[in-house]
Parts: C-alpha cells; structure tokens; sequence
C-alpha cells in the first residue's frame, strides 16, 4: 500500500532516447503491507463503532480507516492508481488486525457509514445462503 503522503515515483529520464512512462520504486521509496500500515497508525486512528444488533448485543469492534492507492505491480502502470478506503478491524484482546478492506465509496462517506456497508456484506451473504437452501428444496 500507498499511505497518503507516499505513491510510486515517476518515470525517470535521463535525457537520451525514448522518454520512459512506467512509474517507479527504489530501495528508500517502498509501499508498505497493510498489516505494516495498521500497526503503525495512532491510537487515535481507532474508533470502537457498533454495526447492528446481534443475538444478545450489539456488535461492536475497533476499526480505522485510511485512503490509500494499492500497489500491487503499479511499477508496470504509466499512472497511479486512485486512492481508495482501506477499513481495517482490530477486534478488543487480538493481538493484530483481524480484517482488511478496500473500498471505492466516495471519500466523503462517514466512518459510521463505510463500516455498516461493509459490514452488510456478511449478511448479504449468508440471506443468499439461505435463500438457495429454501429454493433448492421445492
């Protein structure tokens, strides 16, 4: 990953032949993993937000988010790629982030908001499960 104030270099000319367009790296400018990122980010990154309510309570756990650009072979691209959301989860008592997703929303989407959308994918999810179980025995 890209952090915010970071992306690949550009090209590199050096002045003879055919102007290069690939963007770059070198040994002291990287991406980081995101595993990296997330424990390098402030305690005041992480925010204790509930998403719905469970069976006996509501479900809660510690998430923070950041815009990012990912990395993954960008040296082959002529551009960066466009930040997205990266949602991190580090539920209470684990001693490392659990979970990680990225996230074209917009960059103005509340923090509230990005964790109840991606949140609501499990239960898409496991309704669509469900459901091809009814169907399945007509």
């Amino acid at each position: 990953m890209w952090t915010p104030s970071t992306g690949p270099l550009p090209p590199k000319w050096s002045g003879r032949g055919q102007r290069p367009r690939r963007l770059r790296r070198d040994d002291k400018h990287k991406p980081i993993s995101v595993e990296e990122l997330a424990l390098s980010l402030p305690k005041r990154s992480w925010r204790r937000i509930e998403w719905r309510e469970g069976t006996a309570e509501r479900l809660s756990s510690r998430f923070a988010r950041v815009r990012v650009r990912v990395a993954h072979r960008d040296y082959a691209l002529t551009e960066s790629r466009p930040e997205e959301w990266l949602l991190i989860e580090w539920p209470e008592g684990e001693e490392k982030p659990a979970k990680y997703w990225l996230s074209t929303l917009p960059k103005n989407i509340t923090f509230r908001k990005l964790v109840d959308l991606t949140k609501l994918r499990w239960r898409i999810e496991r309704d669509y499960q469900e459901l091809k179980q009814e169907v399945g025995r007509l």
